[in-house]
């Protein structure tokens, strides 16, 4: 994939990393979804263009469904309170903290970099910004309709309940990564086309 949308529950991956920034949203309370991101960036030579896309065909960064530009890593961390009311288990809080982990090109030494090579490379870094800041909206979108879907449901018993919830999560994530994967097809076209690349091939 273009972008490497490496969205499994993994840990925040070693190496060329730097320029930790963490941001913190909360969505509108009733959808009792958070999310957290952090910002990383790996290191990509070169002070051309050509030189630069050379250097990230030899040295690409490891996402995690292969070569990529950029990458998105994403986590759960589910809150349920369930209540026995009876013969019923209900749902009494369920909250869902998403935490993510944006890694992006960032140039090795930008002071030497051309002023045309700049201003490409900056486009480019711009655009899988917004890429993976989009994936990032889509995951909060799943996890609005997943608190909505789930929230109301019941069992007979308690940890029924549980088990139901999250596997409800595990499906809810499963159908989320497919449509990251269909708008990564979707912009393969868009990210070659730009200047760096297209410049770079020359």
């Amino acid at each position: 994939m273009i972008f490497g949308l490496g969205t499994r529950h993994l840990s925040i991956q070693r190496g060329l990393v730097c320029a930790i920034v963490v941001v913190a949203v909360t969505v509108p309370a009733l959808a009792a979804v958070t999310m957290d991101t952090t910002y990383r960036h790996y290191k990509v030579g070169g002070t051309t263009e050509r030189e630069i896309v050379k250097y990230m065909k030899q040295h690409p960064y490891a996402g995690d469904s292969g070569h990529a530009y950029a990458n998105i890593r994403h986590r759960y961390d589910l809150d349920l309170v369930t209540k026995q009311a009876g013969t019923i288990c209900k749902v009494q809080s369920l909250d869902l903290d998403i935490d993510f982990t944006i890694t992006l090109p960032q140039s090795a030494d930008p002071a030497k970099l051309t002023s045309r090579a700049r201003q490409s490379f900056n486009a480019f870094a711009s655009f899988a910004k917004r890429h993976e800041e989009h994936h990032r909206a889509s995951f909060v979108d799943c996890g609005r309709a997943f608190v909505a879907k789930t929230r109301q449901k019941t069992a007979a018993q308690c940890f029924a309940l549980a088990a139901d919830i999250r596997s409800l999560l595990r499906k809810a994530d499963k159908d989320c990564e497919a449509r990251q994967r269909a708008f990564d097809r979707q912009q393969t076209k868009a990210v070659h086309g730009l200047a760096l690349f297209a410049r770079g091939r020359r």
